[in-house]
């Protein structure tokens, strides 16, 4: 069962999706049309193979459409994202409100039917991770010492039925 979309409207879910399918050349010239020139690390993209560029203009429109024209990824944002779509792993390490969630939410936008996981120590910044997740129409749920043992929580969570968990570490133990 897909996880129902959170905050998007039906216009831009559809946008979302067609982006999602879209051919790199088509891609370039909708970034081009749309998204602040000067917002765009075009050198970063021109670098790339065309797959890699692929990723990068579509996380660029799909974050830029999510956040109603308000945010274009900056290189490291996509940089990441281009490090996990060859499944490799990362660590972003930057300052405080510089933008290392929007590296969790990119591939969320452009895989909308995998579940992804932040481990996250603190019951408060759990609920900011969650909050900030719904606002851009993913589906996220905390879990901590407080997550109740509900069966019927429990296999909505074991089915996919949220985007995104954020788990305190030490709900990662065996039982």
């Amino acid at each position: 069962m897909d996880p129902p979309p959170i905050s998007l409207d039906l216009e831009i879910q559809q946008i979302l999706e067609d982006i999602r399918h879209t051919a790199l050349p088509e891609l370039q010239e909708l970034a081009q049309e749309l998204l602040p020139t000067d917002k765009v690390p075009y050198d970063y993209i021109d670098s790339l193979d065309d797959r890699h560029k692929a990723i990068s203009f579509q996380s660029s429109l799909l974050v830029y459409y999510s956040s109603k024209g308000r945010i274009v990824p900056r290189q490291y944002q996509l940089e990441a994202n281009n490090v996990l779509a060859d499944g490799l792993d990362i660590v972003v390490s930057s300052g405080t409100g510089s933008g290392k969630t929007l590296c969790q939410i990119i591939p969320n936008l452009l895989y909308p039917k995998t579940t992804s996981i932040t481990i996250s120590p603190l019951k408060r910044l759990q609920i900011l991770q969650a909050a900030e997740f719904e606002r851009w129409g993913i589906s996220a749920i905390c879990i901590n010492e407080d997550t109740p043992n509900d069966k019927e929580l429990w296999t909505k969570i074991c089915s996919g039925h949220f985007q995104h968990l954020i788990v305190q570490p030490e709900q990662l133990k065996s039982f």
